[in-house]
Order: C-alpha cells, then sequence, then structure tokens
C-alpha cells in the first residue's frame, strides 16, 4: 500500500514526466456521475488493476497501453490544476520490455516501483512480483510456494527509500502460515531474519501493509505465534522494526487496540500509522503511534454488507484534512473531516477499487459489474464549493 509522505513529497526529476512518443491526450466525460464527477478516458488506457500515487501529478495503474500489458503511468498534473489533459505511457519505457500483468498489489516512492503478479491460487506456482523503477522491472518469485496456504496474502509496500514485499509462509508455529517480509536491495528481494504474527485463514479479512522510516505496519487476520485467533478481535495490527539496513535482524511487535476492525480495507503510513476497514459493517479508523492504536470517530453510516469498504484517500498529514472514501449501502461516498464534523459527497458509480488524493483533485477507481475499472476526478474546488449531501458529526 501507500507511503503517502513518500508518494507526495518526492521531488521530480527534470524529464521524468516528460511525456514519451506514446502519450496519448484524455478526455473526460460526467456521464452517470453526481456532480462534480469526471471520467477519465484516454484513448488506449485499459485499467484493470490497483490505482496508486507515484510522482507529484503522477498516478500509476496495473492496466494496458494500445494493449500492452504494463503499469500505466498517467500524469494528471493539468487535471489536477484544472487547466490541462492527462497523458498515459507505459512502464518501463524500454525497448522489448516483457509483459507486465494485471497486479493485486501495487506501491512507488517515486523511485522504487513494486507489483504484485495477479496468481490463482489453485495454481502451485509461488507468486511472482515485478520489482525495479521507471526504466526496467525484473520478475522474481517469492519463495517457497502456497503449501500449507503461504502466500495466500501478498501486498506490497514503499517508504522514502525502502520497498518490502509482505506475504505468508509456512511455519511450525503457525497452522496456516505466518506473515513473511521481503526488503527490496541492490541484488534482488531479501528475506526478513524474523517471520511475524500468525494468519488466520479463515478470516475474511485481507493483509494489508505499509511501510514508513524504518518500520513496517501490517493489519489483518494476524494472532500471536503459540496462541490462537482471539475471539471477538478477527484483526489485529503488527510493526517490524529492524537493527540492520538488511532487515536480517528483524523484531515484530504488536499494537495494543482499543478495538480492532472486523475487517482491514487499507493501511497508510505517514509519520504515524493508519488502518481502516469496518466493524459490523459500520466504518473503522485508527491511528498508530509508538505502538498504540487510537480510534478516530467517524460517521456511522452503514456499509455495503458484501464489500464494506474503508480507503484512505489522504490521512491528513499538515494542514490537509482526512480525506476517505467508502463503499456505502448507497454506493460510494467521499468523506472530508472539517473542523465542524465530517461532510460527504455522493462517489461515482460502481465498487470502489483505489482512492488517491493529489495536490488539487480526488480520484477514486472503481469496478463495473461487468469487470471494466473506471478512473474518476473531482478537483478539489468541486469538493470546496459544492454543497455536501449531508453533514455526520464524528
Amino acid at each position: 500500500m501507500r507511503n503517502h509522505v513518500a508518494s507526495l513529497a518526492v521531488v521530480a526529476v527534470t524529464g521524468l514526466s516528460a511525456v514519451c512518443a506514446c502519450s496519448l491526450p484524455a478526455s473526460f466525460t460526467d456521464d452517470s456521475a453526481p456532480a462534480g464527477w469526471e471520467r477519465l478516458a484516454v484513448d488506449g488506457v485499459v485499467i484493470t488493476g490497483p490505482v496508486e500515487p507515484y510522482r507529484p501529478g503522477e498516478l500509476i495503474a496495473a492496466g494496458r497501453l494500445d494493449g500492452r500489458e504494463c503499469l500505466v503511468d498517467l500524469s494528471v498534473e493539468g487535471v489536477d490544476a484544472g487547466n490541462g489533459e492527462a497523458t498515459a505511457k507505459c512502464l518501463p519505457k524500454r525497448d522489448g520490455a516483457p509483459p507486465i500483468p494485471s497486479a493485486t498489489a501495487l506501491s512507488s516512492n517515486g523511485n522504487v516501483i513494486l507489483a504484485v503478479e495477479w496468481q490463482d491460487m489453485a495454481d502451485a506456482t509461488p507468486p511472482a512480483v515485478w520489482v525495479g523503477h521507471d526504466l526496467d522491472l525484473s520478475r522474481q518469485s517469492l519463495e517457497p510456494g502456497p503449501d500449507a496456504d503461504a502466500t495466500a496474502f501478498v501486498d506490497a509496500a514503499t517508504s522514502g527509500d525502502e520497498g518490502f514485499v509482505v506475504g505468508t509462509t509456512p511455519s511450525a508455529v503457525c497452522p496456516h502460515g505466518a506473515v513473511t517480509a521481503w526488503a527490496v536491495q541492490a541484488h534482488g528481494l531479501s528475506r526478513f531474519g524474523t517471520d511475524g504474527p500468525c494468519v488466520d485463514a479463515g478470516s475474511r479479512s485481507p493483509l494489508h501493509a505499509a511501510a514508513g522510516d524504518h518500520w513496517l505496519l501490517v493489519a489483518g487476520p494476524t494472532f500471536a505465534p503459540g496462541s490462537e485467533p482471539l475471539e471477538g478481535q478477527p484483526t489485529q495490527a503488527w510493526f517490524a522494526t529492524a537493527d540492520d539496513e538488511d532487515w536480517a535482524r528483524t523484531t515484530w511487535h504488536r499494537v495494543d487496540e482499543p478495538a480492532a476492525p472486523d475487517l482491514v480495507s487499507d493501511v497508510v503510513v505517514t509519520a504515524d500509522g493508519v488502518v481502516a476497514g469496518s466493524r459490523g459493517d459500520r466504518p473503522a479508523l485508527l491511528t498508530v503511534s509508538g505502538g498504540r492504536a487510537v480510534e478516530v470517530d467517524v460517521p456511522d453510516e452503514p456499509l455495503d454488507a458484501e464489500a464494506p469498504t474503508v480507503l484512505v484517500a489522504d490521512p491528513g498529514t499538515g494542514s490537509r484534512p482526512v480525506v476517505l472514501a467508502v463503499q456505502a449501502r448507497s454506493g460510494v461516498r467521499l468523506w472530508t473531516q472539517r473542523r465542524d464534523g465530517w461532510y460527504a459527497v455522493p462517489g461515482p458509480p460502481g465498487h470502489l477499487t483505489s482512492a488517491v488524493e493529489l495536490e488539487g483533485a480526488t480520484w477514486l477507481a472503481t469496478r463495473g459489474d461487468d469487470g471494466e475499472v473506471t478512473l474518476w476526478v473531482r478537483r478539489r474546488t468541486a469538493t470546496d464549493s459544492s454543497p455536501p449531501a449531508y453533514r455526520a458529526e464524528g
């Protein structure tokens, strides 16, 4: 998942955001969307997986450009400013680059790129991760394979100068595998010296991860080795620290949570960590600092029973407000926290898959019943000037 400080504060290197010959202009339409939302349509671009922040004014998405499977780099600076269009190019940017199948997890700090390749868990092939940068990405397998439910959960996380892959591997003390992480090194992926908590394979919740400076936050269906999943607490948050740059000497710590979510749908790290999810089909949001979690008051809006999703578009760093995207019973909602409470506006149609806040705009990806992923934008001027659909006191 994302590290917002890294992804939004990276200084763009001159020429890196220049549009190559394969770039194509974008057009917008607000068909079938509430007021203030526009659908991004770039000729030749098909989005098939997650959308994440990349560099200032840029998004990265799993998909295709002119039929080529790749990571699609979308330059949206003009869109955010309201005075230009989006352009697209394929990554990696080199002749003869291999196709990159649709990813299930994606993360970048503006330099390192990690993409977890989609995998059919019925297949015995170990999951693969694409690791590299905009000019070259190499495919690496996570060993061992998915025996004993290993690698049933795989996520990617980056911070200012580090990248991690998080999954599960067989463990003598965990019946369905333990959380395992790999650090991105110059020679490839290097497995942490110590495995993390056990994973409850029977849980509905996925496992999510995010990285900060020299720490890794993981939240999902986990429990301490040598114990059983706690009744009434189906998820836990843990974080890892290391005594060396290679993460060969790693220590895992359980986060003290007042009330953990039933399902975890997003994890974000800025200076502190943020865990978002649901509890009893209601939103749940916690901040993590110093090994303790504090619950944040959020509106008590019923979520979609089948997919009770809460995504952190912006964790509210500096003077910026917290911005959440949720899959409510009534559809997608965008929430913004202001001094006098939470304000919400109706979101675009579809099932929420990604939420990103860049300078000047909010970007949401939704998947339709036909499986097609659509990218939507709402400029901040529309959110600030439009009357909210309702105000919910937190």
